[in-house]
């Protein structure tokens, strides 16, 4: 995987805290505390339960990956939760995380992480980082904190092994943090990720039967799940110097082992790498499964669907799959294609309407009235008698009826309502019947009695701006001013809402334009 596809730590981080945003009546985001290099350490809690299980990974640098694949193991919990899915036959999410919560860690080192990332430059403390330039290791190798303290052998177990002078077990900020954690949570187990040779190790303890053989058993339902090799011992790749001795290391999973005395896990996924390049590569087997696992969930797959169609090898499964989600992705597109072209509308219709107000003009005199041709267009629209008709009413259903014709015709959108007085000039504000027809513009013409044409004739226009009550002072003014030209009335006449009320609820900033049909 390139640096380029990689997730950095704002990202994972961000990520988090908005899962935490979305999902806030079950997920809790918290900072646990601060690396050396003063970058957050955050955790993730989801569920209800008062007792929790702790995932962790990114505790070295050689954990490239696993921060990104915690995180996606955390939206699919937080899906399955919020829609109340069942993972395989019988795991009820729901059911299980109201009784029990997850804690993902899934970035314990950030500063590795950054390391690892972008070199020895994105340390910000200047002492730390000069220090670490004169190690003069490769970025790849290293697997420490800021401090260059590695964390796998800095938790205050009976396997501790001090390595330098005045180097104390949990001297790091790092391991002070988790060890707050596991004390402040009533937890059933801690499994952590790392990559090695795809084995499962779970921690023993000398004096402990009953829990050894707790922990041996879910080891070995882990181990028949995965397919991974069964170890027990340290988990880390702990070094033994001669037969009998103890590991040099104090690890978390052991720490929590001896202290918490619950199961202590650690799925190591399996690694190789070239001897030459020390570039970590995979079988031949396990990279085809990745690039189709990665095909499907850039398709949106869901990892349980994805889980089937792997273990079943069944072609036919997936292509059926793959096409209902096409199908999926291709109305999304349509509806947010939808979605962006009524609010670019509406937003240049508001827009129009500021740069209108902006000039300044209370009202709107006869030099300002004008000849324009009205281009063709197609309307859906719907007419007829409107009973003690009022033109200070805004026609509520009417508008809402025409609407609800859009959007079961599927068409879109693209202008503004229109309403069009099939009477005589002026009528609708003295007679109590009027003859009201309502369009809007959309994208197609259908074959149907509700569509038609509308413009194609030259009219004289005119701004309304205010109330609707005094919009028959510029219906007045502008016959006057077609008169005095020379003009006619040549057809009915049509008020387009340019800013209406179903936009902004102010009325003195509605905008009304008001198109008179004309002949000379």
């Amino acid at each position: 995987m390139s640096t380029e596809q990689m997730g950095t730590y704002e990202k994972i981080y961000f990520a988090l805290w908005e899962l935490g945003q979305r999902y806030g009546n079950f997920v809790q985001f918290r900072v646990i505390g601060r690396s050396h290099d003063d970058r957050m350490i955050p955790m993730l809690e989801i569920g209800k339960g008062d007792t929790c299980i702790i995932c962790l990974s990114g505790v070295e640098s050689g954990d490239r990956n696993l921060p990104e694949y915690l995180l996606s193991i955390a939206k699919d919990y937080c899906r399955s939760y919020e829609s109340n899915w069942t993972i395989g036959e019988s795991y009820e999410v729901r059911k299980l995380l109201d009784k029990v919560r997850i804690c993902m860690i899934p970035m314990l080192n950030p500063d590795s992480y950054e390391i690892c990332e972008y070199g020895y430059g994105a340390i910000h403390n200047p002492i730390h980082r000069q220090m670490l330039k004169m190690q003069d290791r490769p970025v790849e190798e290293y697997e420490c904190n800021a401090r260059g303290i590695d964390l796998r052998r800095n938790f205050p177990t009976n396997y501790y092994h001090r390595k330098r002078v005045n180097q104390e077990p949990a001297s790091e900020n790092e391991t002070r943090a988790l060890i707050s954690i596991f004390q402040e949570y009533s937890s059933l187990g801690l499994l952590t990720f790392s990559y090695s040779r795809g084995k499962i190790v779970y921690c023993r303890q000398e004096k402990g039967f009953a829990y050894n053989q707790k922990n041996y058993r879910l080891a070995r339902h882990l181990q028949k799940c995965s397919g991974y090799r069964l170890e027990k011992g340290i988990a880390g790749g702990a070094r033994v110097k001669k037969a009998g001795a103890k590991p040099e290391m104090g690890s978390p999973e052991q720490f929590y082992a001896e202290v918490i005395r619950q199961p202590s896990l650690a799925i190591e996924i399996p690694e190789y790498r070239k001897d030459e390049s020390n570039y970590r590569y995979y079988t031949q087997d396990q990279i085809l499964t990745l690039f189709i696992i990665r095909k499907l969930k850039l398709l949106g797959i869901p990892l349980k669907e994805i889980h089937e169609i792997i273990s079943s090898r069944d072609s036919a499964a997936m292509g059926k799959c793959i096409q209902e989600r096409l199908q999926g992705i291709s109305q999304a597109i349509e509806d947010l294609n939808n979605q962006y072209s009524e609010g670019k509308m509406l937003l240049d219709r508001l827009n129009m309407g500021h740069n209108i107000l902006e000039t300044g003009h209370a009202s709107w005199s006869t030099e300002e009235i004008r000849v324009e041709d009205i281009p063709v267009s197609t309307v859906l629209f719907t007419r007829r008698l409107k009973k003690n008709y009022k033109n200070t009413d805004v026609s509520v259903e009417r508008w809402l009826e025409l609407f609800q014709m859009v959007s079961q015709q599927k068409l879109r959108v693209v202008g503004p309502v229109i309403l069009t007085y099939h009477n005589n000039p002026l009528e609708q504000f003295f007679k109590t019947d009027c003859d009201l027809e309502i369009s809007v513009r959309v994208n197609e013409t259908r074959d149907r009695p509700e569509c038609k044409q509308f413009g194609g004739f030259r009219a004289v226009t005119a701004l309304h701006i205010g109330r609707n009550d005094e919009i028959i002072q510029t219906h007045a003014r502008a016959i006057k001013w077609l008169n005095q030209q020379g003009y006619s009335v040549a057809g009915p006449i049509s008020e387009e809402y340019i800013v209406s009320p179903m936009d902004i609820i102010n009325e003195e900033d509605h905008i009304t334009k008001v198109i008179i049909p004309i002949q000379p």
